[in-house]
């Protein structure tokens, strides 16, 4: 990992995507630990192949966000939305790289990602198209 500054740490998780979850807990949940004791808050990076260690890493103790990106030939992070990753995403925010704007099922989308704590992205060629979606998925979600 390499530091934002020396408050928040960013952290590579992408040898974490390739290990088992019994992996994950004996040899970096460790190394975690003890950043976290000194950097204060800890971005943990992933790539989507790594999706289904979001829980093992999310219930450690010192992550304050997870962040998937998405990689080609893998499975579309839309997919991954399902219960246990909106359970994951209550013990620890979760970043996704999709971009709300090419969504297309943007309703049901916006439902699934408001029972948990998710940051995603709108991004449009023209800045008055980014505000009205917006708009849009703001008038979506829950009273």
């Amino acid at each position: 990992g390499y530091g934002f500054n020396t408050k928040c740490m960013r952290l590579n998780g992408d040898p974490v995507d390739l290990i088992s979850e019994d992996a994950i807990r004996r040899f970096h949940t460790p190394s975690i630990y003890a950043l976290s004791a000194y950097a204060k808050a800890i971005f943990f990076h992933h790539h989507s192949v790594g999706i289904r260690t979001a829980t093992v890493i999310g219930e450690t103790q010192g992550i304050t966000i997870q962040q998937f990106l998405q990689d080609p030939n893998t499975p579309d992070l839309l997919d991954a939305i399902d219960d246990t990753l909106i359970e994951s995403s209550l013990q620890t925010p979760i970043q996704l790289q999709i971009n709300l704007a090419s969504v297309k099922d943007l309703e049901g989308t916006v439902a699934s990602l408001a029972r948990g704590r998710f940051i995603v992205n709108v991004v449009t060629e023209k800045q008055e198209e980014c505000c009205q979606l917006i708009e849009r998925i703001r008038s979506l979600e829950p009273n």
